[in-house]
C-alpha cells in the first residue's frame, strides 16, 4: 500500500496522520481501488464502446485536458480512450477514472471493470460455475437440436475416479455412433487469463490427463475440452493434429455470449477411422450425408 501511495497519488504527509484519519482518507480509498484493478481477473474481452461511454460520462462537464490533469496523464490518453483506440486500460488509470468520476455520472469502478472484462478475484468461483453450466446447457441444446439423444450420466465410482481430473460432467448420447456412448467434458474459461500462454499450459495438462484416462482403461466414447479463447483453441488444434491415437479426444470452441458452439476438432485416430464431427459448420452436412 505504501508503495502505491508513493507513486504519485498525492500523499505528502501520510506519516504524520493518525490511523483513524488515514482509514477513510481519499488517498487510501484510491489505493484500495488501484489494488482491486491490479488483482482483477479477466473474464472477457474489453468493450471499447462501453468503456468510452463510461469515461465520457465520468468526465462530466470537465474538459478532456482538465480531466487528464486530474488523472495525471496526457490529454491524448483520454482522447484515445474516447475515440475507441484503446483496448485495455492499465489498472492504475482505470482506478483513477473511477475515483475521479463526476458524482452525478453514476460511473463506478465496478462498471468500468465490467466494461473492461474484469472482475474481482472472489467472484472467480461463481464465474467458473456459471461458465460450466452455460457450456453444459449449450452443448445439450445443440445435440438435441441435431436430433441426437442425450442425457446426463451418473458415473460409477470407478469411472468417477478415472475421470475426476479431466472432466466436469458426463453425457450419454448417440452423437458419437449408432449406440449411445459416454462423452466426458471439461470446461475451461480461458478468457479469464490475460496471459495466453498460462491458459494454454492448463490445456496441455488436461491433454495429459485425458491420455492417462484412456491408458488406465477408461471407456468413454469421447473426451472433450471446451474453451472460450480462439487462440487457445487454435494451438490445441495444432497440437492435436500432430497426434495419432486410438481414442477420440477433441477440443471445442464455444461462445457463451452468443450461446453456441463455434467449432470442434477431433484428434486423428491411429486406426485410420474418421471420427464423426458433431459440432461446427460442417457437422449438420456430415450428419445428413450419413443418414
Amino acid at each position: 500500500m505504501q508503495r502505491i501511495l508513493e507513486e504519485g497519488f498525492g500523499v505528502s504527509d501520510i506519516g504524520s496522520k493518525k490511523i483513524s484519519e488515514i482509514k477513510d482518507s481519499p488517498e487510501v480509498k484510491l489505493g484500495e481501488m488501484v489494488l482491486r484493478t491490479q488483482m482483477a481477473i479477466r473474464t472477457g474481452e474489453p468493450d471499447k464502446e462501453q468503456t468510452a461511454d463510461l469515461v465520457m460520462r465520468a468526465m462530466g462537464s470537465r474538459s478532456r485536458r482538465k480531466f487528464a490533469d486530474e488523472l495525471g496523464v496526457n490529454v491524448s490518453s483520454i482522447s484515445r480512450i474516447l475515440n475507441g483506440q484503446v483496448n485495455e486500460i492499465s489498472p492504475p488509470l482505470l482506478a483513477k477514472i473511477g475515483f475521479h468520476a463526476d458524482s452525478d455520472s453514476d460511473v463506478t469502478l465496478d462498471k468500468l471493470m465490467d466494461a473492461q472484462g474484469l472482475c474481482d478475484p472472489q467472484d472467480r468461483q461463481q464465474l467458473a460455475s456459471r461458465y460450466e453450466e452455460d457450456c453444459r446447457r449449450i452443448m445439450v441444446d445443440e445435440l438435441l437440436k441435431q436430433g441426437y439423444s442425450v442425457r446426463y450420466e451418473s458415473e460409477t465410482r470407478e469411472e468417477a475416479h478415472r475421470s475426476r481430473m479431466m472432466s466436469d460432467f458426463a453425457l450419454r448420447t448417440n452423437a458419437l455412433g449408432e449406440e449411445e456412448m459416454q462423452w466426458l467434458v471439461e470446461c475451461k474459461m480461458m478468457s479469464q487469463y490475460s496471459m495466453f500462454p498460462t491458459g494454454f499450459g492448463r490445456s496441455q495438462i488436461w491433454m495429459d490427463s485425458a491420455m492417462a484416462y484412456y491408458y488406465r482403461g477408461g471407456r468413454a466414447g469421447r473426451i472433450s475440452l471446451v474453451v472460450d479463447h480462439i487462440a487457445v483453441f487454435e494451438q490445441m488444434k495444432a497440437r492435436m493434429a500432430e497426434l495419432s491415437i486410438p481414442n477420440e479426444v477433441s477440443v471445442i470452441l464455444i461462445s457463451t455470449r452468443a450461446g453456441k458452439i463455434l467449432e470442434e476438432y477431433v484428434a486423428p485416430l491411429s486406426d485410420g477411422r474418421v471420427p464423426r464431427q458433431v459440432f461446427g459448420k460442417n457437422a449438420m452436412t456430415e450428419k445428413q450425408g450419413g443418414q
